[in-house]
């Protein structure tokens, strides 16, 4: 993710820094592949990595991830 100049990265919590050991990525990059690239919910990402689905989405708010439509998926479904 590119930052603004002058405004530096957000800060990372003690569980992401052990998440980024564990998984030897960052948490940016883990969560835009589990979610992302491939395709898993946003329970499916918490349950991967270990955490609740409300941490995911505070990350994913954090991270400028976008979050999938459901109305969308819902009509292609």
């Amino acid at each position: 993710m590119s930052y603004v100049a002058g405004n530096p990265p957000p800060l990372k919590s003690r569980r992401e820094q052990l998440i980024e050991h564990e998984h030897g990525a960052t948490v940016e990059t883990l969560r835009r592949r589990l979610y992302v690239t491939e395709g898993l919910s946003q329970e499916q990402v918490a349950e991967t990595l270990g955490v609740s689905r409300d941490a995911v989405v505070a990350w994913m708010k954090k991270y400028r991830i976008p979050t999938r439509d459901r109305r969308a998926l819902a009509v292609t479904a």
